[in-house]
């Protein structure tokens, strides 16, 4: 008989130390999801100024595309905290490059061996090309 209340006590205190243990878990959930909402606030602000500063600029440089490409890249690379970047507008046929910082050496030469940047002459990629895969997957070729 006195194995029975022996049991039961123990499984007693087996789940007041699970409900001790939530209780001292609660406050670090609570911290972590505090501290996901500030940085997804964060975030959102960023978005948010940049959006407001490319709109401003596009209102204040009609029919000048080069100032806004150059500031969405601006804005891109700090919100994604990217060390370069470059923008390239596919016309269907071929890549041009409209805006770059701080491209790499070793990649800026792939592109002026074939391709001048900020030229007239488009980059035709092909199935090979890094760059040309996602644009035929993009556009359905």
């Amino acid at each position: 008989m006195s194995t029975k209340p022996t049991i039961k006590r123990r499984g007693a205190a087996r789940v007041r130390g699970k409900q001790r243990t939530r209780r001292r878990a609660a406050p670090r959930r609570r911290e972590a999801t505090a501290a996901r909402l500030k940085r997804e606030l964060n975030e959102a602000l960023q978005q948010q100024a940049a959006t407001a500063e490319v709109l401003q600029i596009i209102a204040s440089s009609p029919g000048e595309p080069q100032p806004v490409f150059d500031a969405i890249l601006k804005h891109a690379r700090r919100i994604c905290d990217a060390e370069f970047g470059n923008i390239y507008r596919w016309d269907g046929e071929a890549l041009h490059i409209v805006a770059w910082h701080n491209t790499p050496a070793a990649f800026a030469a792939y592109r002026a061996d074939s391709v001048p940047p900020r030229s007239n002459q488009p980059d035709r990629p092909h199935d090979q090309d890094p760059d040309g895969r996602p644009c035929r997957r993009c556009c359905g070729e």
